[in-house]
């Protein structure tokens, strides 16, 4: 999935005042793997089967649509509707689409929308106008609102509520970037509409739709920045470090799960990480261990309890890491993990 696609999906959507929550982050989702999601309006919400289609078109729907189970187990027998996420769909392809009652969206604005009491229906946009969207939304890195850095602003706003009211040089040393980049994060972010500037700092007006497209553009966006290196071995032994080093992903909720994985954040040397933990390169695939950069520094007087232990990452970022793994057991502990919704 082009890495623009989450954000620009969910651009589509909140124009309509739809918010879309998928158990995979959209940046996540692997061309015909259907996905649990829900979508919600001010007229009402329906639970849905989410798919990307690169193609567009109904051949692709995969086989086994239908197997799955509701997002929420009512105990309804039939499967969901279906929701197909494309970069386009042609006329053609669109009408096919009604005509089986499924809904789409793609990336030009056309859409066919029926849940919850909520019916939306556009036609007739060519490839064009994603272009458009695009061009709002990544003109440059400099007008970007989810490159890597400026969603180490973000996630410092979702993560420490009480930065929204500090000073920007607080936000900015949380984050681990200059003072001019959360200037400029914050002035997108009230371009946006997820922000408010009041006399105490910023209120975020959207918080919600703001963390998952955080989320969306996490697999895609800021995770792959962070990586240092992939590698392999113990990873029941306790880590020893040689810096600061926190547990992100599964490796940090031990006792929701198995961790079949490790991967830790560091702001040291990831070689002598790897050389005081016997670590190596793997010898076949990925490994089972992954270093990152930790970017950010806890703010002063943190004290939001998430449940997770004081040497994890924040309780966003962990759910961040589980959400982007390819693990259905990973997807469903991070919904138990407990966010500082303030």
């Amino acid at each position: 999935m082009h890495e623009l696609m989450p954000m620009t999906a969910h651009h589509l959507l909140s124009a309509h005042e739809i918010n879309l929550r998928s158990e995979i982050p959209l940046g996540a989702l692997d061309a015909g793997a259907l996905t649990r999601a829900r979508l919600q309006s001010p007229r009402g919400s329906s639970d849905v089967e989410l798919v990307y289609l690169p193609s567009g078109t109904v051949e692709s729907i995969p086989e086994n649509r239908g197997i799955t189970t509701p997002f929420l187990d009512d105990g309804t027998p039939h499967p969901p509707p279906l929701v197909v996420l494309a970069p386009y769909i042609s006329p053609r392809s669109a009408e096919a689409f009604r005509r089986m009652g499924v809904n789409y969206v793609d990336m030009s604005g056309n859409m066919n929308l029926k849940f919850g009491g909520t019916y939306i229906e556009i036609q007739g946009r060519p490839k064009g106008p994603w272009a458009e969207v695009q061009a709002r939304l990544r003109v440059s890195e400099k007008g970007s609102l989810f490159t890597p850095r400026r969603s180490q602003v973000i996630f410092a706003l979702l993560a420490w509520p009480q930065l929204r009211q500090a000073p920007q040089r607080e936000v900015a040393e949380a984050a681990g970037v200059s003072l001019g980049l959360v200037n400029s994060t914050v002035g997108l972010l009230v371009r946006e509409g997820f922000v408010v500037r009041d006399q105490d700092g910023v209120r975020l007006t959207r918080r919600e739709d703001l963390e998952q497209i955080w989320l969306s553009s996490y697999p895609t966006g800021l995770g792959p920045a962070l990586e240092l290196r992939r590698l392999e071995g113990d990873i029941d032994r306790r880590v020893t470090p040689s810096a600061a080093v926190v547990l992100g992903g599964e490796s940090a909720v031990p006792d929701l799960i198995r961790p079949t994985t490790l991967t830790v954040y560091t702001n040291g040397s990831w070689k002598e990480l790897a050389v005081r933990n016997r670590w190596r390169a793997p010898s076949t695939g990925e490994g089972n261990i992954v270093i990152r950069r930790k970017f950010w520094t806890e703010p002063d007087g943190t004290s939001v309890d998430t449940g997770l232990r004081s040497e994890v990452a924040p309780a966003l970022l962990v759910r961040a890491d589980l959400m982007a793994s390819r693990d259905p057991r990973q997807w469903e502990v991070a919904k138990q993990i407990a966010l500082p919704y303030v």
